[in-house]
């Protein structure tokens, strides 16, 4: 382990660009250097009942905050997905169909899963899936033919039988705020029965076990 000094505004500030928090607190220190799948480094910084969160070698930042059993993990925007909006997705009054959102919202989850080192289609050849037992949104702006789209996913919940995703849907160009929801997914096994192995597939979410 080692204990690194570092910028506190920066560290807020980055908490607040690639999560949305907003929340004081004092920093501790870098904890330990480590990996995830695939590779990437990753550095730890800790703050005990508060915010954790890592810089990947790429550059970007990660969050993973831990409290009253919640847990945030997302990307920096650079790493987030983006989509065009084609004529294609467009209904009669020129916005963007409804239910498009929720294939932007499936495209965040697979993206951000992908960043932290995860191939879903690799979890399904090992007989774990995640069909989604409910989902959410809420529109604020219709996003409109040759908008470029920013989907920026995060994991806001999670236990060793389900996971559950939240989604901003953003104007790109713009930063216009374009919608919100959520998913809510079991772990399921080939035989369709609930698998508690969230904590097998994503332990860096599991940190105290």
């Amino acid at each position: 382990m080692s204990g690194l000094d570092c910028d506190r505004d920066l560290v807020i500030s980055l908490l607040d660009r690639t999560a949305g928090l907003k929340v004081p607190f004092t920093l501790n220190c870098i904890v330990t250097n480590g990996t995830m799948p695939g590779g990437k480094r990753l550095v730890w910084f800790v703050q005990s009942g508060g915010p954790v969160f890592y810089k990947m070698s790429e550059g970007g930042f990660c969050v993973m905050t831990k409290s009253k059993g919640t847990i945030l993990m997302s990307m920096p925007l650079e790493a987030a997905p983006r989509v065009r909006v084609t004529y294609r997705d467009t209904d009669q009054m020129g916005h963007a169909y409804y239910a498009n959102y929720l294939v932007w919202f499936e495209i965040g989850r697979t993206e951000l899963l992908r960043f932290m080192g995860r191939r879903y289609r690799d979890w399904e050849r090992q007989g774990v899936h995640l069909p989604v037992s409910s989902c959410w949104i809420d529109y604020k702006r219709g996003a409109l033919y040759d908008d470029l789209v920013r989907i920026e996913p995060r994991v806001t919940a999670i236990s060793r039988a389900s996971i559950t995703f939240s989604y901003d849907i953003v104007d790109d160009e713009t930063g216009e705020l374009l919608a919100t929801g959520g998913t809510k997914h079991p772990f399921m096994s080939n035989d369709r029965r609930i698998a508690r192995v969230a904590d097998q597939m994503l332990p860096e979410l599991f940190p105290e076990s």
